[in-house]
């Protein structure tokens, strides 16, 4: 994916657009590994930023469903793109709830 050249006001107000999204919004990098938690996952998922950011995506996702993180992260690898999907997403402390999913590639 190309760098755009983007200029210090615009980077600040497109943390603000992610931040004030009422849609959970996480990024990982090719390890797994949780780069940035917006509100939105913090109130959807249970934790806040400073609990999830440095784990594991895998903390959000059931035993049963690893397998897709696996998958996933060898097609963005391979410079392949991930269709939206459905899938299901543990909260801290309750139950499996449904969720729909967008992968989107972080070089």
């Amino acid at each position: 994916m190309p760098q755009l050249p983007f200029d210090d006001l615009t980077l600040r107000h497109l943390a603000q657009v992610v931040e004030s999204s009422e849609d959970a919004i996480v990024s990982k990098d090719l390890e797994g590994t949780i780069r940035s938690w917006n509100r939105a996952a913090e109130r959807m998922f249970g934790y806040t930023a400073a609990e999830a950011i440095g784990r594991s995506i895998r903390m959000i996702i059931p035993a049963d469903r690893q397998a897709e993180e696996d998958t996933v992260l060898s097609r963005i690898r391979a410079g392949q793109t991930v269709a939206h999907f459905e899938t299901d997403s543990p909260t801290k402390g309750r139950d499996l709830h449904p969720r729909g999913v967008d992968r989107v590639a972080d070089s």
